[in-house]
């Protein structure tokens, strides 16, 4: 038999007005979903631990929506593709979802989630990154290949790149934006116009 004294979230402060975010909630407005995969990286492995970290600090803070973890997607390591599948699928049964938090994982992820979600509709692809992440390698993964992936399956959707670092990207990757229809914005933009002025101009464009 059980005891009564388990619980999922130990709470070393017993203060019951003092609720968290991932605290029960008859009408959660944001979703959670963890994805431990970072087996596309070619170099600094570890982001795998990343959802449980970020479902950590998320749930310890005072809540300010209602949340619902939905938990983590079951990865399978050393088989990119079925993980892949997994996301897609595992997203696109959650498009329902108005608001949707994904916690990764290596960016790879990011292509299979976009379509998921973009699965009948189209859907623009907003980033801030240093990189471009268009890369097509010979042999083995990267995680550098999101952005070319999200354009391949969708042609026509608007993608933007924020944050671009002029020298740490190899300049085809600048001629294939242009190929691609990819907007981009470098650091050197946000140095020389400001913040608030790429802003207004994403606002008004």
């Amino acid at each position: 038999m059980v005891g009564g004294y388990l619980t999922k979230r130990i709470k070393f402060l017993k203060d019951p007005l003092d609720v968290r975010i991932c605290d029960a909630s008859n009408t959660p407005s944001v979703a959670f979903l963890g994805v431990p995969w970072d087996g596309a990286v070619a170099g600094r492995p570890g982001a795998r631990y990343a959802p449980a970290a970020i479902r950590s600090a998320l749930c310890s803070l005072p809540k300010r929506f209602d949340l619902e973890d939905l938990g983590d997607i079951d990865v399978v390591m050393g088989n990119a593709e079925e993980t892949w599948r997994r996301i897609e699928e595992t997203v696109k049964s959650l498009s329902s979802w108005r608001q949707l938090l994904i916690a990764g994982g290596d960016h790879s992820i990011t292509a299979f989630a976009y379509r998921g979600l973009a699965e009948g509709r189209e859907v623009g692809y907003v980033v801030l990154d240093a990189h471009f992440d268009l890369r097509a390698t010979s042999e083995g993964l990267t995680s550098g290949m999101t952005t070319r992936l999200i354009r391949e399956h969708a042609r026509d959707a608007p993608i933007t790149i924020i944050g671009v670092r002029p020298w740490a990207n190899p300049q085809y990757m600048f001629d294939l934006t242009k190929k691609l229809d990819i907007e981009y914005y470098t650091t050197d933009d946000f140095e020389r116009l400001g913040v608030n002025r790429k802003r207004d101009d994403k606002t008004c464009g």
